[in-house]
């Protein structure tokens, strides 16, 4: 599917399998009662690989009921969707062996800065949501999932895009095992804006890795104000060739350094 225009698509049943969604000048939102799965399975070079699903905003909702937006209700439904829990028995965006590619901000900030929204909290079972951004940085505005979360670049930074790029103090990636990968020379995170995450959610054992080409500027944090940002068990953190800032918000309630 292509088109200059709004992408707006509803999955009935099953499974949302995608070949190629790309606007090419506007946003893309797509729901699906179960997951949302690269269809072509077409992992390899990923220098070599297109992006199954391209836009400037893009906006994905896994094991949610039909919600099929109107023309007027589109806008505010990228920003914000309609997560209705029907108790799907299945949910998550890619999988562990066939990420899902995507493009988002593919017009460079041209009518404000593109930002991912990616949703997998409302089914019963699900692995986790699995990304991988073909072109440049992957901007994140939210991903957050019930299980686990792996985001990755082939050349470019992962970084906390709320606020037109601006960002915020709170958790832009929320999940139980977080991996994140930054090729490319790309970073995660930025000196001046740290890419928020609220790890082991839900669950005590579950780990952080990071890997970036530059650097990695990263803080555990909670997802509302008010909220308390929980441990960060990191297994890896591996800056190629820069710095490396880890930051827990300390409080007694948890009673660690």
């Amino acid at each position: 599917m292509l088109t200059n225009g709004y992408i707006a698509l509803t999955e009935k049943t099953g499974d949302m399998r995608v070949e190629r969604i790309r606007s090419n000048a506007s946003d893309v939102l797509l729901y699906s009662p179960r997951r949302i799965l690269d269809a072509r399975d077409d992992n390899g070079d990923p220098a070599l690989i297109e992006a199954d699903v391209s836009g400037r905003n893009i906006t994905m909702a896994a094991g949610v009921g039909l919600f099929n937006p109107t023309h007027f209700q589109v806008a505010a439904q990228v920003l914000n969707p309609t997560l209705l829990d029907i108790n799907s028995p299945l949910g998550g965006i890619g999988e562990p062996s066939n990420f899902l590619e995507i493009n988002v901000d593919n017009r460079n900030g041209v009518g404000g800065l593109g930002v991912l929204r990616a949703f997998d909290i409302s089914a019963d079972s699900t692995l986790g949501i699995f990304l991988d951004e073909v072109v440049g940085d992957m901007h994140v505005h939210t991903v957050h999932t019930t299980r686990d979360v792996s985001l990755r670049t082939v050349a470019g930074s992962i970084l906390d895009s709320r606020n037109n790029g601006a960002g915020d103090d709170f958790a832009d990636v929320m999940g139980q095992t977080i991996d994140l990968d930054a090729n490319g020379g790309g970073s995660i995170g930025a000196f001046t804006n740290d890419l928020e995450i609220d790890s082991s959610r839900g669950s005590s054992d579950d780990d952080v890795a990071l890997e970036a080409g530059n650097n990695i500027y990263l803080a555990e944090a909670p997802e509302v104000p008010g909220g308390t940002a929980g441990n960060l068990r990191l297994v890896l953190a591996h800056a190629y060739d820069g710095d490396i800032r880890i930051t827990v918000r300390e409080t007694s309630a948890q009673g660690e350094n």
